[in-house]
Order: structure tokens, then C-alpha cells, then sequence
């Protein structure tokens, strides 16, 4: 293969250095792989290596950038661009004159008395972040927005990332513990908060390209400790609080910076999407070393975020079955005196629903999006039963059956109801409208490295289905487990995959003995006779 000319001069942008500089630092180059492949001069990939650091730091949704610029007003840029941001995602308009307005405002309120909002300002703040009026005037349709994004963004993204390697993440709205009944009180509702906020949680779905790893789940409730969490050492999914269970900032910031670490240590190169919500705080990329953090155009979540072309969709049906399926088992054996369904419970069926999300569905959904990469998805690790996947139908098929259930359950209500029970939060809020206020105090905490710690709720009195269940002890837990393991081999076939789950009760039954320490065995005769 012939050897690129080296050229005399080229403007580099400031993507191309990241790359850069991800390649050496994943050592999957070296430096004079760089210069021979890429065609540049020595002396520029060693410079662009050696300020690493400063061009890591830079945040910028721009692919043309090429030169780092700063302002003196930093904090009040940073209040703007995120009003913007916001209102970009919100579908808002904006023009010159109303982000000259919003920066004197931001300016006041950090105390900035000799700032001057002129057309210059406006002129440097547009090129330091490569903003043109076209598209502040709302004049690009998402639709074309989409269709540039997939054609000229995309394919450069993936073609250097293995698809184990290419994520997607988003939040959803879940009225944990919503019965079809009461769909009509709920539907469409926003909840912004009060005491609906109690009903709901906000979930944080991420997983990869090809279905393989689907990260652990985030959960966010509006009560530090749930009456039902006492006692609980191990939660079955993450659990963080805050007022009105929403996503925040600091927040997925966190989750981020965990994840990176996770990473890191796994000696990855990875790429996350997200859409432009206003919880996504862009100053996060200036933070991560293993995970390149992407940005979806504005207006577009719907057009190509891979979570919203099935996969919540999907999750949300495999939780609701198995309320359902504790609903319809509390009428049939006329016990719905002592039907509930509390924090802990919604997050254990969470973590089942999360699981049973196959890999198969996953893929089409990330095609479905947009996202296509000639290399083959590699096959599930996630599969907990060793059963094969269900077919492309088997979601459909699982509604059928649920919604017969329901119309036999629920004579009364009407199909249309029933139906919109299954997707009633798909609106929910799950992030907060930022107001300008938001945005002066979060600039201000970044600019003081203040942690905006959540507050500490203490355990809700509200809900008075959200009592403690007391400890089982090893012996009840056993005798459960027993009975169990009894009714799989009298009602189970090998067909089934009854065979398998009986082998599973009988390693969860060990656990349990060891946990208790029933597993010991003694060593003398003594031993015996002491029991």
C-alpha cells in the first residue's frame, strides 16, 4: 500500500485530534502509524499528543471546529449554551436578539456588571461554537437534520468502534405501580411532581449495539429509603432520590463517570449517544477517558435514538406482565386485600424485564435507528435461561395474551384503555425544564466545584403499601424453595425448561444453606453430636 504524501499544511479539526489522540492512548497506533496513515507531519501528531489534555478538555458539539477559543466570560457563555441546548431540545426558536437578552440576564445574575452584550459578542459566541442562524431560526427540519446526521456523522463515528462498543442510553418514565384501572387518571400526565411523583420511578436504559451488554439499570425515586428497603443490604437494581425522581446533571454525570472507570479498567474505547436532554450535561466529556460522549442533532431522539425504536418499549411490556401476572393471581384467588406493589418490588421486576430484552430485539432496534456496521453482532452473553431467543413476533405475541387477559379481568373497561395501559408514560418528564434560575445556580456550583448533593429525604409515610417485610429466616427460605422445587416436578417437562430451573432452585437453595452457614461440615465425631 502506497504511503500517503505528507502534506505541507492542513487545518486539523478538533474531533480529528481527539481521534488522534484515542488511537495512542488505546495503543491501537502509534505515532508513526499516525503520520503514515493519516498523512500528517511528524512534528503536528506529536504536538497534537502532547497537548492531550487541553484538547480533551474542550466541549463542543461542532464537527468543524478546528481551534480552541475562550472567552472571558466563561460562566455566562456556559449559562447561554446551555439555555440553548435546552431550548433546542424543547423545540423553542431562537434568534440573535433573544440570545443577547439572555446573556445580559445571565451576565446580572453572575455578577458580572461591565459584560457587554454586543453584536460582537454574539459574532464570537456563534464561531467559538459553530452556530449559524439557520439553524437557530428553526429553518432545518429535524427530518433533514436526521438525514445529514446518518450520512455524514454516523458512519465516521462507527467506523471506529466494534459494535460491543457503540451505546446507547436514555431515561423513561414508569408509573410503577399503575393498574389499568386507573389509566385514564394518568394518561398524559407530564408529573412534574407532588404526589404523583410518589407513583413513579425514572429508569436509565443503556446498552450496547450488538445486545450483548445491557448496562445495569438506574432507577430514581423520590424517597431516599422506602419503608419497603429496611433491612435490605442489596438492592436488586442502583437507586438514587431526589425531590421529583427526575434525572439530573449531577446525576448522570455520576453514572457516567462510574461507567468510564468500569471502562477504563477493561481497557476500552467506547462511544455513548444520548439525546440533547437537558439532564446531559456536555461539560461531562471534559472528564471521561474510555467513553467518546456523542450528542444526537436537536429534535431528532425520535427520529434516531435506538432506545426509543423498541427496546423501552419492549421493557415496559415484560414489567407490566408481570404485575399483571400478580394482579390476575390476586383476583383468581380473591385476595386482592393484599394486593400491593411497593418500590422494591417494581425494582426486582425492573431487573428481570431488563434481562429478558434479548439481544435479537436490540440489534433490529439500532438498525432500525440508522446504526449499521458490516461486522456481525456477537452473540448474547445475557441469556439466563440457555433457552433460544424469542422470534421477532414473541413480543406481539406476549400482547395478545395479555391484553385477552385483561378484557377477561376487566370486562368494563374499554380496549382502547386497556391498551394505553401499557404505554401510558411514555410522555412522562424524566428530566427537569431548566429555567434560567436552574441554569445561574448549576453554572455557579460548576464554578465553585460544589457538588449539588441530593437532598436526603427521609423514609415516605405516605404510602402505606410501602412497609418492611421481615427477614425469612434459612429455614423458611429452604422450606419455600422446597416447595418449589416440588411443584416444578410435578407440573415441569424437560420441553419446558422446567429441567433447567429446577437445577437453578437447587444452586439458590446451596446459597442460601451457605449463607447460613449450613454448609459446613464437621470434622470430628463431636461435631455430630453437637448438632
Amino acid at each position: 500500500m502506497a504511503t500517503p504524501a505528507v502534506s505541507k499544511r492542513r487545518s486539523i479539526k478538533l474531533e480529528e485530534k481527539r481521534l488522534i489522540i484515542w488511537l495512542i492512548e488505546s495503543k491501537a497506533k502509534t505515532q508513526a502509524d499516525i503520520v503514515r496513515e493519516y498523512g500528517l507531519n511528524k512534528a503536528t501528531v506529536s504536538m497534537i499528543w502532547k497537548k492531550r489534555d487541553r484538547y480533551k478538555s474542550v466541549v463542543t458539539f461542532s464537527d468543524s471546529s478546528k481551534k480552541m477559543r475562550k472567552s472571558i466570560y466563561e460562566d455566562v457563555e456556559d449559562a447561554v449554551f446551555h439555555w440553548l441546548k435546552h431550548a433546542r431540545s424543547v423545540g423553542i426558536p431562537v434568534s440573535g436578539p433573544l440570545m443577547k437578552a439572555k446573556a445580559a440576564k445571565f451576565a446580572t445574575a453572575l455578577g458580572h456588571s461591565k459584560f457587554s452584550c454586543s453584536d460582537g459578542w454574539l459574532d464570537r459566541f456563534k464561531k467559538r461554537h459553530n452556530l449559524s442562524f439557520h439553524v437557530l431560526n428553526g429553518g432545518v427540519v429535524p427530518q433533514e437534520l436526521a438525514k445529514d446526521w446518518l450520512e455524514n456523522k454516523l458512519p465516521h463515528l462507527l467506523d471506529h468502534y466494534e459494535t460491543r462498543n457503540i451505546f446507547n442510553a436514555d431515561e423513561t418514565g414508569l408509573f410503577f405501580k399503575l393498574l389499568p384501572d386507573r389509566t385514564t387518571t394518568f394518561k398524559g400526565d407530564a408529573c412534574h411532581g407532588g404526589k404523583r411523583s410518589e407513583d413513579r420511578l425514572t429508569l436509565l436504559l443503556a446498552t450496547n449495539m450488538n445486545g450483548s451488554e445491557k448496562l445495569p439499570l438506574l432507577a430514581i425515586g423520590k424517597t431516599a429509603k422506602p419503608r419497603c428497603f429496611k433491612g435490605v443490604k442489596l438492592l436488586p437494581v442502583q437507586y438514587k432520590h431526589n425531590r421529583k425522581a427526575w434525572m439530573t446533571g449531577n446525576l448522570f454525570t455520576e453514572w457516567l463517570l462510574n461507567l468510564d472507570r468500569k471502562f477504563l479498567r477493561e481497557n476500552r474505547r467506547v462511544l455513548m449517544i444520548v439525546d440533547n436532554c437537558s439532564a446531559h450535561d456536555p461539560a461531562a466529556a471534559e472528564r471521561l477517558e474510555a467513553i467518546q460522549l456523542e450528542f444526537l442533532p436537536f429534535n431528532c431522539s425520535s427520529l434516531l435514538q435506538p432506545c426509543n425504536m423498541g427496546i423501552i418499549q419492549d421493557f415496559k411490556l415484560l414489567y407490566r406482565k408481570q404485575l399483571l401476572q400478580k394482579l390476575f393471581a390476586a383476583i383468581d384467588d380473591n385476595d386482592m386485600d393484599n394486593f400491593s406493589v411497593d418500590v422494591l418490588q417494581s425494582l426486582r421486576w425492573a431487573r428481570l424485564a431488563w434481562d429478558r430484552v434479548t439481544a435479537t430485539s436490540i440489534t433490529d432496534c439500532f438498525m432500525k435507528a440508522g446504526f449499521i456496521k458490516t461486522d456481525l453482532p456477537a452473540t448474547s452473553t445475557e441469556i439466563v435461561d440457555d433457552q433460544p431467543e424469542p422470534s421477532a413476533s414473541s413480543y406481539d405475541h406476549d400482547f395478545g395474551k395479555i391484553f385477552e387477559q385483561l378484557m377477561l379481568h376487566f370486562p368494563n373497561q374499554c380496549p382502547t384503555i386497556l391498551e394505553d395501559f401499557l404505554w401510558v408514560d411514555d410522555n412522562v418528564q424524566t428530566a427537569p425544564g431548566l429555567t434560567d434560575e436552574d441554569i445561574v445556580a448549576e453554572v455557579k456550583a460548576k464554578s465553585a466545584d460544589v457538588n449539588n448533593v441530593q437532598s436526603d429525604e427521609k423514609s415516605s409515610d405516605d404510602d402505606s403499601q410501602d412497609l418492611p417485610v421481615p427477614t425469612p429466616s434459612s429455614h423458611e427460605v429452604h422450606k419455600a424453595l422446597s416447595l418449589v422445587q416440588h411443584y416444578l416436578e410435578r407440573t415441569g417437562s424437560a420441553q419446558d425448561g422446567s429441567e433447567l430451573m429446577m437445577t437453578y432452585v437447587g444452586k439458590l437453595d446451596a446459597h442460601i444453606a451457605k449463607l447460613a452457614g449450613r454448609d459446613t461440615i464437621p470434622k470430628t465425631v463431636d461435631g455430630f453430636s453437637k448438632r
